[in-house]
């Protein structure tokens, strides 16, 4: 039996009394005390619940997280060296900007995961940035490589290839970006119910 359940059959046991441990119900002058006992371990069990449920999805956040960390650094590196390529190649000032502006969105990454493993209440918020942050990062990889109104395509086969590379990375680290937003509702749940815990238990 867990603790919870222990817990609960205590509370029971001492309300109506228990005939087989021969546990007798507390007497009507304490029952008042009880049942305020009652309520407070209720609150207490039911965000107990919440967080023991989500511990999955936190350690689940927490290794995506980590793996995401793992190839930031790679990504980093690579479009660098497409901003690098752009300049010396002469490319348009838009391009330029824009893959420069990629670099500043793979920062922000690391600095979102930091803020998701804190797990505040801004970690829901930090999940969807970061979700949103890798669309724009993606719309405007795909617009060096196909072109669109915004961005000219980029046609240098040397930096096309960089910019595949970058693909590549990307297409992974934006598929668990994708999980950890996936995970996001849990999240908040458990870090809510952890909260209210420490609340309860001041």
């Amino acid at each position: 039996v867990s603790l919870r359940a222990q817990m609960d059959n205590n509370i029971e046991s001492l309300r109506i009394g228990n005939p087989i441990e021969g546990t007798p119900a507390l007497p009507a002058s304490r029952q008042s005390h009880l049942a305020s006992l009652s309520a407070s371990w209720d609150a207490y069990s039911t965000q107990l619940a919440r967080v023991l449920n989500g511990q999955q999805a936190i350690a689940r956040v927490a290794n995506v997280s980590n793996e995401i960390r793992r190839y930031l650094p790679e990504l980093l590196a690579t479009s660098d060296r497409v901003v690098e390529a752009l300049v010396s190649s002469g490319a348009s000032p838009v391009q330029v900007s824009l893959a420069t502006r990629q670099l500043m969105f793979i920062q922000r990454f690391q600095v979102t995961l930091n803020e998701i493993l804190s797990g505040d209440e801004g970690a829901v918020v930090a999940a969807d940035r970061i979700g949103r942050d890798g669309a724009l990062f993606g719309s405007a990889l795909q617009g060096m490589l196909n072109g669109s109104p915004q961005v000219p395509r980029v046609e240098d086969p040397a930096i096309r290839q960089i910019l595949n590379q970058v693909y590549d990375q990307f297409v992974v680290i934006n598929e668990m970006a994708g999980e950890l937003l996936a995970h996001a509702p849990d999240l908040l749940i458990a870090n809510s119910a952890a909260r209210e815990i420490d609340a309860l238990s001041s």
